[in-house]
């Protein structure tokens, strides 16, 4: 299974975070996970959604610790996906006032999962 997880903004991410561990649970059952900032996505009438994404490869992660260094890892494990190639794609976008506020991505998380159900 390919999932995708689009949270609010993935270098924020802690080690500990419940994004994460959906991640890591989900890559230990060896399913490719991807995870996306949501300002990482693209959509142009002329083409299909899609995201620059931050791949992590399916296995037994040893520890939370590698899966984080996994996803926090350099540039080029960075690739854009097709949203219509994912099986599953979760929002996780948190909908606090971060600092410094980013009201922008609260609206950007909202439009989205319009065009991702659309």
């Amino acid at each position: 299974m390919k999932l995708g997880i689009v949270v609010s903004d993935v270098t924020s991410l802690k080690h500990n975070d419940g994004s994460l561990m959906i991640g890591l649970a989900a890559a230990r059952r060896q399913h490719d996970v991807s995870l996306m900032s949501v300002g990482d996505f693209e959509f142009e009438e002329w083409k299909d959604l899609r995201f620059l994404a931050r791949f992590t490869a399916p296995g037994a992660y040893p520890s939370t610790a590698a899966f984080y260094a996994e996803v926090m890892g350099s540039w080029p494990n960075r690739q854009w996906v097709e949203a219509a190639a994912l099986d599953v794609l979760l929002l996780r976008s948190d909908a606090y006032e971060p600092d410094p506020p980013t009201h922008w991505s609260h609206m950007a998380a909202v439009r989205l999962g319009k065009l991702a159900a659309g």
